[in-house]
């Protein structure tokens, strides 16, 4: 995946940017395959008419933030830096969003993790049958498990994770809109011990204001939100995969202090 039509998801046919296989190759001796769907409803075998049907814009498939994600995660240097930072090896890794668990899942492939580490693949309830479906076809060197987790929800959370809190959190293609900054800031809270690391890919095209708005909320909360703080780092396109980077997509680090 390393020339831009290869890559970049928003630039594909219909088809196969929603609805084939998604293949995703970290090195020459791992490659990443995850199924997508054009709708959650689609991804859970339901039809039209079964209740609970979603629109078109869904999180069932792969966007271009989740590549670069997912490429600058699995990077030996990269983490070797940030487990330096978090004082210890990561135990825990939480993806946020799923979807297709694209990112995570190659987390977990890459063997870049200490064992006994393990990958919490989590989404809303209709998206879980599709990341169980993606986790068990591809064997990972990492344990990974899938659960069903609802922004701003401690009690979800708290389940998804079994009452711990995650090192380290991704996430892939999630400030698409004003709505999304709140409920995102919530699960982080939720989440993400102190000390701990948040991962993020930030689409900018879709709602550039949504973005600037989380950045500015994360280092400075407003009122309603959690009294949580972030350092955060712009990560420099010199430390993501060459021939893997656009303008649209922005790579964050957020530690929470």
């Amino acid at each position: 995946m390393s020339g831009v039509a290869e890559w970049r998801r928003s630039l594909l046919p219909w088809r196969a940017c929603f609805a084939d296989d998604c293949e995703l190759r970290l090195d020459s001796s791992v490659t990443v395959r995850v199924s997508q769907a054009p709708s959650a409803s689609k991804a859970a075998g339901r039809r039209s008419g079964d209740g609970d049907v979603d629109p078109g814009v869904t999180g069932s498939t792969v966007w271009d933030g989740a590549v670069v994600l997912a490429h600058y995660a699995c990077t030996r240097s990269v983490w070797a830096a940030l487990e330096s930072r978090l004082g210890a090896p990561a135990a825990c890794v939480l993806e946020l969003g799923a979807g297709t668990g694209l990112a995570g899942l190659a987390l977990a492939c890459a063997g870049v993790l200490s064992p006994p580490a393990r990958v919490v693949l989590s989404d809303l309830e209709a998206v879980t049958p599709l990341l169980l479906r993606n986790a068990a076809r591809n064997p990972c060197a990492t344990a990974v498990s899938v659960r069903a987790l609802r922004w701003g929800d401690a009690q979800s959370a708290t389940e998804a994770l079994e009452g711990a809190l995650a090192d380290v959190v991704l996430g892939a293609d999630l400030v698409y809109r004003q709505p999304n900054v709140a409920p995102l800031l919530s699960a982080l809270a939720h989440t993400l011990r102190r000390g701990g690391v948040a991962l993020l890919a930030l689409d900018c095209s879709h709602c550039p204001e949504a973005v600037q708005d989380f950045r500015h909320r994360a280092q400075q909360p407003q009122e309603g939100d959690p009294p949580v703080r972030y350092a955060l780092r712009d990560v420099p396109t010199h430390e993501l995969r060459p021939g893997c980077v656009t303008d649209e997509v922005m790579v964050l680090q957020l530690w929470r202090t």
